[in-house]
């Protein structure tokens, strides 16, 4: 019963969401929504973000250039903080 406590895990299990982090023509990044994702979407020379929900995960491909990856970090921080869909 201690878990309860947590309103998170009192919700209904949510589908893991995948991103690829890509930079835009602006040289900004944007996530591109990776759908009926596996592991063999993790791809080597890109940065990835998986979503659960609970917790974001960042991906850095073995290939991933330093600048991109610096990128797609701040991304996925922007994302975990501003994301409107009620989460903390």
């Amino acid at each position: 019963k201690e878990y309860a406590k947590y309103k998170l895990l009192e919700d209904e299990p949510r589908d893991a969401r995948l991103f690829d982090l890509l930079p835009g023509e602006t040289g900004a990044f944007y996530a591109k929504e990776v759908f009926n994702h596996s592991q063999a979407d993790l791809i080597n020379d890109d940065v990835m973000m998986l979503d659960l929900y609970t917790e974001v995960f960042v991906w850095i491909g073995s290939d991933a250039e330093e600048k991109e990856t610096e990128a797609a970090i701040k991304l996925a921080m922007d994302y975990a903080r501003k994301n409107p869909d009620g989460r903390n």
